[in-house]
């Protein structure tokens, strides 16, 4: 296996285009229960017939590592308004795949069984310790309501659960063979309520839902989401709201201060504070 040269990764990995046997790959190093999540999150599209990475075995992988296929040049796909229908439509797929359980994956590959309820609770209380940690700029007060606020949602209980990607944005789509392949899936959780995954897409785009603002990069924010629901083909903000705002307070706090999700603070404000545009 040689290595070409180290690709742009995500968040915590290592991403390398390497050759082997004259054909070019992309090998991806992260933590062990990441990799297995990847492994399994994209055999899984595959086998429901839907645009997938192939995964390639090889006996030089450490347990942190996976190999996949490369598609020449990695092309995304563009920040167009006519793009979020196919995004909400590969999206509608993915979540037709359905499990009886809430589960994650551990880094043998295993299933274990999290109950919803209990998979939101630590995400919320992981949430605030790491507001507290970094000493952001939430402060105290907001805290203690945040956790008030979603503490009078919980427990949300769910009979039907879907494989969700935990980290829905256009970074982590490709497009191949004129389709789109969701990759890169955060392994917090393999399947669950599929509405937590637009929490996260959410907060790229809240201009119109959550805040209103009239800073150009977000003016089309309402129509880009419009689009995905026409897509997907259900409109999950206006059918289960509650569920919705509570999940994207969550996420919000998971992920907050981000460069690319500038107006978290304000939503979560406008939510916790019910001054939310309805």
């Amino acid at each position: 296996m040689k290595i070409i040269k180290e690709l742009p990764g995500s968040y915590g990995s290592k991403v390398e285009l390497v050759e082997i046997d004259d054909k070019q790959y992309v090998l991806k190093t992260w933590k062990a229960e990441e990799s297995e999540n990847e492994k399994l999150f994209l055999k899984t599209l595959e086998e429901n017939d839907l645009p997938s990475l192939e995964v390639i075995d090889n006996s030089e992988l450490k347990p942190n590592q996976i190999l996949l296929e490369y598609i020449d040049g990695s092309p995304k796909l563009l920040k167009r308004i006519e793009n979020f229908i196919k995004f909400g439509q590969i999206i509608r797929r993915m979540h037709n795949i359905k499990y009886n359980d809430s589960f994650k994956i551990n880094e043998h590959g295993e299933r274990e069984v999290v109950e919803w309820g209990d998979f939101l609770k630590k995400a919320l209380k992981k949430g605030l310790k790491k507001q507290r940690d970094e000493k952001t700029n939430l402060g105290e007060e907001l805290l203690k309501d945040i956790e008030s606020f979603v503490n009078k949602h919980l427990p949300i209980k769910k009979s039907e659960f879907s494989l969700l990607h935990a980290d829905l944005h256009l970074g982590n789509l490709l497009i191949k063979n004129n389709g789109l392949v969701v990759y890169d899936k955060n392994p917090e959780i393999f399947s669950g309520d599929g509405i937590y995954d637009f929490a996260t897409l959410l907060t790229h785009y809240p201009n119109g839902t959550y805040i209103q603002t009239d800073n150009p990069d977000n003016r089309q924010d309402k129509e880009v989401m419009d689009n995905f629901i026409k897509g997907y083909g259900f409109d999950f903000l206006t059918h289960d709201r509650d569920n919705f705002d509570t999940y994207f307070v969550i996420k919000a706090l998971l992920r907050y201060p981000s460069p690319w999700e500038i107006y978290s603070k304000e939503a979560i404000e406008n939510i916790i504070l019910a001054r939310t545009p309805r």
